[in-house]
């Protein structure tokens, strides 16, 4: 089991290294000025940034709160479109648009183990930064299986964007949520599951140069550091039929997270 959790992240991360980022390489040179040699961090833009890319590089959905099994795999792909502060600056310092929302596909690969926790790790792209991000999680079902009794799940995820020149961000959040298994026609499993979430991510700035107007020489300078705290409720349903399943989800907060999502269990 060791070895084939150690040969999956091998894989994802050959996957990642060979896709080019994009050519800005999310450059935060615009989000500082200067002034008669004093330094001025656009702090508001940069915060709003740092909680959006906090968003979008959340490792998937939930899922149920219902483990796999110590054999169980998953395999899934969503698409999510992650809600934006209505703060614009930290995208025009970036020198992209600011989107509605943000667009990321995530594939993440989950394996069951005993006691019912599960492990699991993810890569999301993001569209509109044209950057990767890599993500692990472990997620424990407390109330698993037990007749008439909802389900209760919780989980630790932590993450970081890949390729970003000037900065380094990372999130990290645990999650709670309870849900109810239905079968109908002995067929079709139906999951509605609900909770919540907390998270942070921080941002830890690089030495950056910038050129003032009619300087022939760049200066060095070091923008503020910045991290969030999100509070966020969940809210989805699963659709499984024998070894496939169908997932929406919802992450409500400052802005709100839609996602869809099919897997297969093997």
């Amino acid at each position: 089991m060791r070895r084939a959790v150690r040969q999956t992240a091998a894989l994802i991360w050959l996957v990642l290294a060979s896709v080019p980022g994009s050519a800005t390489a999310l450059d935060l040179s615009g989000l500082v000025s200067l002034s008669n040699g004093q330094q001025s961090t656009d702090n508001v833009g940069y915060e709003a940034l740092t909680a959006d890319i906090g968003r979008m590089i959340r490792p998937g959905s939930f899922r149920q709160p219902q483990t796999l099994g110590a054999q169980g795999w998953r395999l899934s792909y969503d698409i999510a479109l992650a809600g934006v502060d209505d703060t614009p600056g930290g995208w025009t310092a970036i020198g992209v648009a600011m989107p509605d929302s943000a667009a990321v596909s995530r594939l993440a690969i989950r394996k069951g183990l005993p006691a019912s926790f599960e492990l699991g790790v993810a890569a999301n792209f993001l569209h509109e930064l044209e950057l990767w991000a890599l993500g692990a999680e472990l997620k424990w079902a407390l109330v698993d299986g037990l007749r008439d009794v909802p389900d209760i799940g919780m989980r630790l995820f932590g993450s970081t964007l890949l390729g970003a020149r000037d900065a380094t961000f990372v999130s990290v959040g645990a999650e709670l949520v309870i849900g109810y298994k239905v079968v109908l026609g002995g067929v079709v499993q139906l999951t509605p599951y609900a909770g919540y979430g907390l998270g942070a991510t921080w941002a830890g700035s690089r030495t950056l140069p910038v050129v003032q107007p009619e300087a022939t020489q760049a200066t060095v300078v070091v923008p503020d550091s910045q991290a969030t705290v999100r509070h966020q409720a969940l809210a989805g349903v699963v659709v499984g039929v024998g070894q496939l399943e169908l997932a929406a989800e919802f992450v409500l907060g400052d802005s709100v997270t839609t996602a869809i999502s099919a897997s297969a269990r093997f």
